[in-house]
């Protein structure tokens, strides 16, 4: 939780703190003029400026002293409970461990934490449990169902209600979420049992949904979608094969450590490019941009992105293969390239209209999972 100083108002980073709790450091002699800003004058520091050799905050090294004995004394056990008030070591708390004298103790003090296990207070997000059984654990709460090991993961509800209609598909369970009905439909395709869904739109729900299709007993996943390009030569339709993407988004971090990016599976783009050039498809393989916010791609964001070799951007790509790589199942998705953000303004290019590729690229997903 962000507190807000009393005195000046300003975000205080306190780790998780409680109201009236309060950091070792905010308890040491002299620790609230550092807070009012007037630790130049404290009594309680030595030397003159803060760069000179002999000068330091008496408070700061004895507050950082405490945090570095507190952090031996917590148990593993207390280090990862949610309940656990965890001491700060940035911040107005302790300015004085950014002096020259007083590096080495910090410097202590974060190799400290980090190895015995803290978890990152300042952004949740990086708050990484590697736990392997949830609270709400699919397997235990879901039961398996007589489902086919192959599936196909299409965004596009046009084409997939035309496969439901043309192929006679059978529902094999229907999945009730707060956004309505999502059903998980069953054909025959080259003598195999094919399942199939759309998995609705953002990471969120579509890595949810193939949690619960993964712990109904589905194995091999490839995904079909559309994506923004961000390079010019990717015209409407041209196809992508995911490589990578980039985790600017929130699901991936509750699967995996922190990382840039989340790669694809070698087996899985391995099909899709042999199946698009057993059919003599033009195709792309690279990486995409995952993000949450698609009215947040700011020009600059966007130069970030394509300086980085990013393709295309999209929504969902590295959840879903964050997911699948801790369930250990084989996903690769393919895009088709949509609006266009490589230009001065934003081109919608009607990408939603094209039906006939829409449709093509549920079937190239089909051929392609069958050869894993």
């Amino acid at each position: 939780m962000r507190g807000r100083n009393p005195k000046n108002s300003t975000p205080v980073e306190a780790g998780v703190l409680s109201s009236g709790e309060r950091t070792v450091a905010d308890k040491a002699p002299g620790a609230e003029s550092h807070r009012n800003g007037q630790w130049r004058n404290d009594p309680h520091r030595e030397g003159g400026r803060s760069d000179e050799p002999g000068s330091g905050c008496k408070p700061c090294v004895w507050g950082g002293m405490e945090l570095l004995s507190s952090v031996a004394r917590t148990s593993r056990a207390q280090r990862f409970s949610s309940t656990t008030v965890y001491p700060t070591i940035r911040g107005p708390h302790l300015p004085c461990l950014s002096t020259p004298p007083a590096r080495g103790l910090r410097d202590t003090l974060l190799k400290r934490c980090a190895k015995q296990g803290f978890m990152n207070k300042k952004f949740p997000i990086l708050e990484y449990d590697s736990t392997r059984i949830a609270f709400i654990e699919p397997s235990k709460v879901i039961a398996p169902l007589d489902m086919p090991e192959f599936c196909v993961i299409c965004f596009f509800k046009d084409a997939i209600d035309k496969v439901v209609t043309e192929h006679n598909a059978k529902v094999l369970v229907t999945d009730y979420w707060e956004d309505g009905p999502h059903p998980i439909y069953e054909i025959q395709y080259c003598d195999k049992r094919l399942a199939f869904f759309h998995p609705g739109v953002g990471a969120p729900l579509a890595a949810g949904l193939l949690e619960k299709v993964i712990a109904y007993g589905c194995r091999k996943f490839m995904v079909c979608g559309g994506c923004g390009v961000l390079d010019k030569h990717m015209t409407v339709g041209s196809f992508l094969v995911v490589s990578s993407a980039v985790r600017d988004e929130g699901v991936s971090y509750h699967y995996l450590p922190p990382s840039r990016e989340v790669f694809a599976q070698d087996l899985a783009v391995e099909a899709l490019t042999n199946t698009l050039s057993n059919m003599s498809i033009p195709h792309h393989i690279g990486k995409t941009w995952t993000t949450d916010a698609p009215f947040r791609e700011t020009p600059g964001r966007i130069a970030m992105r394509k300086n980085e070799g990013c393709l295309a951007v999209e929504m969902e790509s590295a959840s879903m293969l964050a997911v699948a790589q801790f369930r250990g199942v084989t996903l690769g998705q393919i895009l088709y390239g949509g609006d266009d953000l490589s230009c001065v303004e934003w081109d919608e290019r009607s990408w939603q209209l094209r039906a006939a590729i829409r449709e093509k690229l549920f079937w190239l997903c089909a051929d392609a999972v069958l050869t894993v």
